[in-house]
Parts: structure tokens; sequence; C-alpha cells
């Protein structure tokens, strides 16, 4: 397959991604993430996680099967003995949802909540392209990232084909993700209803909007410029 790259131990495989990418970018659970000199990202496997989790190379859903906006699959897949141990896909450079963003309700006011809804819509398209193809997401809302214009899923090596239409599972993990982020907010501040319903995210926000303080409300007003 064209879009798989086989080396014949780690050290070539570990060589050949230092010698594309400039900095890393920031460790996750499976391994690091490196910025690329071509502007991708290449994404640096630990020994044993891809083996771990089932990772089969073959049948790793990538860019070539389906390419949609809001779904980083990899474009080119990097092996070591028939074992995933890396692969290159899209840069996202910034994240608002990172953990040390979203601890505090104070800072709330850095996502726009227009630019949320609109993002959100445009991910639920894709979810909706995907469940038509037979896929199904798999740890998407641990997954996420917002720029601050795009919803962009992330670590999608265990996405896999099933012999049903996923919808209903897909969404449920889309709505979830954002749930889940707003729950972090809203922690240390007030219990509010987190419930995405019928994937309506305008209604999700403004109950979101109308639980604030008054100091983020008039923020997150003005930062949006819709009320």
């Amino acid at each position: 397959m064209s879009h798989i790259k086989n080396f014949d131990c780690d050290d070539q495989l570990f060589n050949f991604i230092r010698s594309h990418t400039i900095s890393e970018m920031g460790r996750g659970s499976e391994g690091i993430c490196l910025r690329g000199k071509d502007g991708y990202a290449y994404k640096q496997i630990d020994p044993g996680v891809s083996f771990g989790r089932g990772y089969e190379i073959e049948n790793i859903i990538t860019t070539e099967d389906i390419d949609l906006p809001s779904f980083a699959f990899p474009k080119e897949l990097y092996g070591v003995n028939n074992e995933l141990r890396g692969y290159k896909t899209i840069l996202v450079e910034n994240d608002l949802f990172r953990p040390d963003n979203t601890t505090y309700i104070s800072t709330i006011d850095t996502i726009n909540f227009k630019n949320l809804a609109k993002a959100y819509n445009e991910m639920a398209a894709d979810v909706l392209t995907l469940s038509d193809e037979g896929i199904l997401m798999y740890d998407f809302p641990f997954n996420v990232l917002f720029d601050g214009e795009k919803l962009i899923a992330v670590d999608t090596c265990g996405y896999k084909r099933v012999d049903y239409n996923p919808k209903e599972d897909n969404i449920s993990s889309l709505n979830y993700s954002i749930e889940m982020i707003f729950s972090m907010w809203f922690d240390t501040y007030k219990k509010v209803d987190l419930s995405v319903e019928n994937m309506d995210i305008e209604s999700y926000l403004e109950r979101i909007y109308k639980k604030l303080p008054g100091r983020l409300k008039y923020k997150v007003k003005e930062k949006c410029k819709t009320r």
C-alpha cells in the first residue's frame, strides 16, 4: 500500500521522523507529536503501544480511504515488523480545549460560542458522512481539538469499519466530547444541564451562556457579537 512505509528497526524509523521534523509539540498517551518541516504533524508511537491497542496497520483508515476536514486521518503510516510505530497527519497549531485552558470557569471566554457552534455543525456533517461509510469512531471525546475556528479529531487509528451505520454511536461521541469540555469549566462553579440534545448546539450554548456569571456573560457576548 502506497501510504504505508515499513522500516527495518525502530532506530531507522525514528531517524526518519526526526529528519523530517523541527520540534516536539507535546506528548500524549501514545507517544510524541512533532512539528514537520513540510507543515504536517508527525506522531512517533512508543514501543508496545500500537500492539497493546490492537492496531492492525493494514486496516487503519487513512486519507486514501476518506478525507474529511474535521478528521486528522493519517496521510502516511510508518511501521516496524508490521506494527504501527508512527504516522503523518495534518498539523493543528492551537487547541483551546487543552486541559490548562478548561480548568476554571474564568477562562471560558477564550471560546467564541458562535465559532464553536459553526465548527460543531461542520463536524456533525462530517460525522454523518463517516457513519454512512460504516466507520465507527474510537476514543473520540478525548481527542477533539478546537483551534478557535474548527473542531478536529486526532488520534484516529482506532477507528474501524463496521457492517452497520454507526450514526447513533458516533453522534453520541460527538455530543459527549462537547459536554465533557464544558463540564470541566463548570465543575468548580455550579452544576448545569450539560446535555446536548438532538445535535442542537445553538440551544446548548445558549443554556451555557445563561449560567455564566455576569462578568463572563459580558465578555462572551462581546467576543461573539451575536447577542
